[in-house]
């Protein structure tokens, strides 16, 4: 088991503050990769997720990335860090509120690839950033405002 499932085993549906981290990952035509996620009732998403128990935010970036799509992620910047004051609801009631690292990247490598085991991820895709998908999870939508501006000084 994680960190996170041997809290919930000790606590139960308690909220926890749970942090994480993403990677917003663009490729040379200005699109940026998407995760449709089994687990946000088929929304799509950023890929990453939540830290293990001393581990630094951008390894738990890089090490999402990986295990979520096959890629390996180089060059990691910070592009913020995001939290809101809702709880969030797991569909089997475990509440927690998210503290999230928010990176960016266009330096990567492999192939994309899904993980049989985590059943995460149900497929990728790059889309323009004027083209994101209707139901993406609103808790990311501030990042990708955040990456445009930042893409728009380059």
């Amino acid at each position: 088991m994680g960190y996170v499932e041997d809290l919930r085993a000790d606590l139960g549906q308690r909220p926890l503050i749970l942090s994480g981290a993403v990677v917003i990952i663009g490729n040379p035509k200005g699109k940026i990769l998407l995760q449709e996620r089994r687990e946000l009732r088929r929304r799509w998403g950023l890929p990453g997720g939540l830290m293990e128990l001393g581990e630094l935010p951008e390894e738990t970036a890089k090490r999402e990335v990986s295990e979520e799509t096959g890629l390996e992620v180089m060059g990691l910047k910070l592009l913020g860090v995001y939290s809101q004051r809702e709880l969030s609801k797991a569909e089997n009631g475990d509440l927690w509120q998210n503290i999230t690292m928010c990176y960016y990247t266009s330096d990567f490598s492999g192939e994309f690839a899904l993980n049989e085991n985590e059943k995460e991820s149900i497929q990728f895709k790059w889309f323009a950033l004027d083209e994101i998908p209707e139901n993406f999870v609103e808790y990311y939508k501030q990042m990708i405002e955040d990456y445009k501006k930042v893409v728009a000084n380059v």
